[in-house]
């Protein structure tokens, strides 16, 4: 028996405990940020030889110029491993974000995820300075507003084919 797919950007198969869901996995999600981004509760990872502190430094002067540090990693100034953690991580850890808050509010526009990841990462960065947590970087805001745009596409390709509860081979 196959079970229809359901579109989220359909009004008629959304429902308020649905919203409440996404809501709370945003939440859940907004907090985990906070630990590993703020806090930096992130223990060391190790892969076979290699050890990376994904915490990042605490102390240095801030980066106020766009495109400085992602330049700088861009032309291995920090080895490429670093850079590509950097990078990636920044922007990955993002997503997240822009498809929940497209689940949250299904029909969001580019510009309104767009101002979600510039409010939600500017407020991680903020806070990081503010309270000397971690060393404010405008090229974070970049990478991190990136990701949500990602997360943003992202919802939009499933919310276009819908979310099929039962898959069919």
């Amino acid at each position: 028996m196959k079970i229809s797919s359901v579109n989220c950007l359909d009004s008629k198969t959304r429902t308020k405990p649905m919203r409440n869901l996404w809501i709370a996995l945003m939440a859940a999600y907004l907090y985990v940020l906070y630990k590993l981004m703020v806090l930096k509760d992130i223990p060391v990872i190790r892969i076979g030889r290699m050890r990376f502190k994904l915490g990042g430094t605490d102390d240095g002067p801030p980066n106020w110029v766009p495109f400085k540090t992602i330049k700088a990693y861009m032309l291995g100034r920090y080895g490429l491993m670093k850079a590509g953690l950097n990078l990636v991580g920044n922007v990955v850890l993002l997503v997240p974000v822009g498809f929940l808050a497209g689940c949250i509010h299904p029909n969001i526009t580019w510009r309104q995820s767009l101002t979600v990841g510039l409010t939600v990462s500017s407020g991680i960065e903020i806070v990081q300075h503010v309270f000397r947590l971690g060393i404010f970087d405008v090229d974070d805001i970049i990478l991190n507003t990136l990701g949500v745009l990602v997360g943003h596409v992202i919802f939009i390709r499933f919310a276009k084919k819908g979310f099929s509860r039962n898959p069919t081979p």
